[in-house]
């Protein structure tokens, strides 16, 4: 009976990528389809001892002290409630990465993954574009009538524009469009590295730039420039270049059909997302003397919440001395200031202001030592496989992803990136494993 379960540990896999990526898209209230599929996964994990080999893994072990230092944490964390669930997400997350690591053994699994994954991306991108151009939403969508019958709350426009504009914002699998943002950010670089079909790569390319567009991601919108011009200069071809005046033209092109009045949402995004980069980027035009006009940050803007939550988190996280605030202490840093809003908006600074300088400084070592194996990885594999193929996208995805990381209101329960770690660092493994396998 053993034996003939275990035949569908590859099945199971595959499953259990595929729950990742659908995510609150099948969930009734908090229950996830991954969440089942996570406890049953459970049972290949432990079938067989030679699996937990893997876990002398440096890159799961720092997901794992991390894990045991939100838990520790709990003792002094401000908030227990918030503490508990923190650490509940972190032990999700860690058991993601440890899952991909122990199971994914052999290029042909990645290889499976990939066509799974990629199938289901290109469901996702076309339910979104219909959620952009039709009133279409999936049944758990914050913006559908029917989410109430999921057990969760749906929301609604308190104006005219305000409606039009949530009618205009696609969510996908994610819910939130920021979040949907992201993964449409983390999923860019594996359509723009296609070599072979072309017409899937550049509908996914354009498809992708629109969605992000459409739900107002400002850091996703920029982490995809920089992904596409670091492209660019890599290949050092005309072609790239010209496909990135074209991408770029493309989303002028968007705007221009779509905006027939100025008060359209469409209109509206564009200019919010130029504000942005003026305030971003404001020093550098001031040190080269190119005037531009000034714009207003109040905590009544997206530029200026941020500003605020970013300075309420920045303010309890001094008064830790580099500890951190413990689990969920991000949360606590906006409360106690009485702010509208509690997530920081900043995955970065919460990973600081809750787990301080060693998990702060243990996650950016882990994040550049698995790029710098990706470049190393990238040189040596052939140009045909799938190794070689998924190192490339990998590298342009961790340019994008620190970027892409601020818009979402908070990444510690965002599965994709978990999976993003686990894939990558079994990646790494395999490509280990090959290059032990010629020297023998």
């Amino acid at each position: 009976m053993l034996n003939r379960l275990l035949k569908y540990k590859s099945l199971f896999l595959l499953l259990f990528i595929a729950s990742i990526i659908i995510g609150v898209a099948i969930s009734y209230k908090q229950l996830y389809l991954f969440h089942v599929i996570a406890i049953a996964s459970l049972f290949f994990i432990f079938s067989k001892n030679d699996h937990l080999e893997n876990i002398k893994n440096k890159y799961l072990i720092i997901f794992i002290v991390t894990a045991l230092w939100y838990l520790f944490s709990i003792l002094w964390a401000p908030i227990f409630s918030e503490a508990i669930k923190h650490s509940f997400y972190i032990l999700t997350g860690t058991y993601i990465v440890f899952y991909l690591t122990v199971s994914i053994k052999k290029e042909q699994e990645l290889t499976s993954i990939f066509k799974v994954a990629s199938y289901l991306v290109l469901i996702e991108i076309v339910i979104c574009l219909i959620e952009i151009f039709t009133p279409f939403r999936l049944p758990v969508s914050p913006f559908s009538e029917y989410a109430e019958l999921f057990g969760r709350s749906s929301i609604t426009g308190t104006t005219a524009f305000e409606q039009l504009s949530l009618e205009t914002s696609p969510t996908g699998f994610h819910w939130n469009p920021n979040n949907l943002a992201l993964f449409m950010l983390m999923v860019f670089p594996f359509f723009l590295m296609i070599a072979k079909n072309t017409f899937i790569k550049y509908f996914g390319i354009l498809s992708i730039i629109l969605i992000i567009f459409a739900t107002s991601s400002k850091s996703a919108f920029i982490g995809i420039i920089l992904i596409i011009t670091v492209y660019a200069i890599i290949k050092r071809k005309w072609l790239s270049y010209l496909t990135l005046l074209l991408i770029y033209s493309s989303i002028f092109i968007i705007i221009l059909n779509r905006s027939k009045l100025t008060e359209h949402p469409i209109t509206s995004k564009l200019t919010e997302t130029t504000e942005y980069f003026t305030i971003a980027y404001k020093p550098i035009f001031n040190l080269l003397d190119i005037k531009i006009d000034d714009v207003e940050i109040t905590g009544e803007n997206s530029n200026g919440m941020r500003l605020i939550l970013i300075k309420n988190g920045l303010k309890l996280f001094s008064e830790t001395y580099g500890l951190g605030a413990g689990a969920g202490g991000s949360i606590y840093a906006q409360q106690r200031e009485n702010y509208k809003t509690e997530s920081l908006h900043n995955f970065w600074l919460e990973i600081l202001i809750d787990g301080g300088v060693l998990i702060f400084s243990l996650f950016i070592y882990m994040y550049i030592s698995i790029f710098l194996c990706f470049s190393k990885i990238y040189k040596s594999t052939n140009k045909t496989s799938i190794i070689n193929y998924l190192t490339k996208s990998f590298i342009l995805l961790f340019i994008g992803f620190p970027i892409g990381a601020l818009g979402p209101s908070s990444l510690i329960y965002f599965l994709p990136m978990y999976a993003m770690f686990g894939i990558a660092v079994s990646i790494i493994n395999i490509h280990k494993s090959n290059e032990n396998a010629l020297i023998v």
